[in-house]
């Protein structure tokens, strides 16, 4: 049967020669160390005396030099002196008395040194004053300052600060999951999922509610999240605009704007997004899918919030409203677009010209007249448009017969604007708009030649050529 723990069998004993071969850091790291183990112990009971190999006091063999140093420090001061050959010294030869040690504050403390001034502990974050235990943990933690993501998924291009991280990545990939339910069989692929799965389905626990509204959660830090829409506390600030975000990922998601990272390539055609939930949505363009119908006039959406904000031209919400003119809107990216007209803002310039825009859609139309590039092409008969609408608009021209002929030349047109912009490009001389223009009938061009030449006749002018 195992014995009670003393303080000998947590401790790390080192002889004068090997003491005095180590750093000024590692001194003060097995310090801590050591207080951290005695701390421990005391608060148990347990024996706080530290024994050589035959079971006595290790006060003159050396062995337990340190030790002897962390149980004097805990004695009040004056109660025992710690002659100098056996307590340990400073880097400048001062003896280290038990009120010394205690008086010491932890490494990494002054930015990292120690307050004589000696060397910082490599073991400490010069950044955030964070210490460490190992060094492979301390190099892991400085990538997140440095930004280094050396471990890459050979699928997606995602990239890793930590190997373990794109281990589990590619769970996503492979299909793996190595974390099963004992009792109902559920598999997941990670074990965080799995307590989670646990805790709902098979605890009993009763969820934990919003006290404003009543929503549920299985998380106590899912409800401190949502709660924040309640307080409107936006804790997570970007550093570049000033832009304040209610969770971290959301402002991590934001800082890829600020610096043109895409992380998220869609396997099927390689465009890029800034976060998983854009390249999901993205890959039902591929598929074709749009599982999200209007109840009122059965059109169709390939995503749900597409839908929520088309169902508001049938309800007539508008819960956007500006502050200054009350005008309302369906959406609030049309909100901060129109404020924008209130400010004067305009901060989306042109690369190629001196001409700047309220919003990003504006801007990336105007490019395409730099660049000449017209994505938009008719299926019938080739020709590309730059606008979305202006395709829609010729595809109309195939679909009908000419409706309206130009009583000057007899050109047809199958919109009155196209005839009016014709009449006043082509016959500026002519009659102002709307005297020559026909009204718009069905049928074909010869039936409103006939129909003009009967107005001629009843209005007694002969008939026009």
């Amino acid at each position: 049967m195992l014995g009670p723990v003393t303080l000998d069998d947590v401790t790390v004993s080192f002889s004068p020669e090997e003491w005095a071969g180590l750093r000024e850091w590692q001194r003060r790291l097995h310090r801590d160390v050591m207080r951290e183990n005695y701390e421990l112990l005391a608060s148990l009971g347990c024996d706080l005396q530290v024994k050589d190999e035959e079971g006595e006091s290790g006060e003159e063999d050396g062995r337990g030099l340190f030790s002897e140093m962390v149980l004097r420090r805990w004695k009040p001061e004056g109660e025992t002196s710690c002659p100098q050959q056996n307590s340990g010294s400073n880097v400048a030869g001062e003896p280290v008395s038990g009120a010394g040690l205690l008086s010491q504050g932890p490494p990494g403390t002054e930015g990292g040194r120690d307050p004589r001034g000696e060397e910082p502990c490599p073991l400490t974050c010069p950044d955030c004053g964070k210490r460490f235990k190992s060094k492979t943990a301390s190099l892991t933690h400085q990538r997140i300052h440095t930004g280094e993501r050396p471990f890459g998924c050979p699928e997606c291009g995602r990239r890793f600060t930590q190997r373990q991280h794109l281990g589990t990545h590619l769970r996503v990939h492979s299909g793996e999951r190595p974390f099963s339910c004992g009792e109902c069989g559920a598999a997941f692929r990670l074990q965080k999922l799995l307590l989670t799965h646990r805790r709902k389905a098979h605890s009993g626990e009763p969820p934990l509610a919003c006290a404003d509204c009543g929503k549920l959660f299985s998380h106590k830090h899912h409800l401190m999240t949502h709660q924040r829409v309640h307080t409107g506390e936006r804790p997570f600030p970007c550093p570049e605009c000033g832009k304040c975000f209610s969770q971290k990922h959301h402002l991590q998601t934001h800082q890829r704007g600020h610096s043109g990272d895409r992380p998220f390539p869609c396997p099927e055609c390689g465009k890029a997004f800034k976060d998983r939930a854009g390249v999901l949505m993205h890959r039902i363009v591929h598929t074709g899918a749009k599982p999200f119908a209007c109840q009122r006039c059965a059109k169709i959406f390939s995503h749900k919030h597409h839908l929520v904000i088309h169902q508001r031209v049938h309800t007539g919400e508008k819960p956007f409203s500006c502050q200054v003119c009350r005008k309302r809107f369906t959406q609030k990216h049309h909100l901060l677009s129109h404020e924008r007209i209130h400010t004067g803002e305009r901060p989306y310039a042109c690369p190629t010209c001196p001409r700047s825009f309220k919003d990003r859609i504006t801007l990336k139309l105007h490019v395409r007249l730099h660049t000449g590039e017209k994505p938009f092409s008719c299926g019938r008969c080739g020709e590309s448009f730059r606008l979305r609408k202006a395709l829609l608009s010729h595809q109309r021209a195939h679909d009908a017969p000419a409706q309206l002929i130009c009583t000057e030349c007899g050109e047809s047109f199958p919109r009155m604007r196209s005839l009016a912009a014709h009449r006043r490009r082509a016959h500026p001389a002519a009659a102002p708009h709307g005297a020559g223009a026909q009204p718009r009938q069905t049928g074909c061009s010869c039936r409103l030649a006939e129909s003009r030449a009967d107005k001629e006749r009843a209005a007694g002018a002969p008939p026009g050529p």
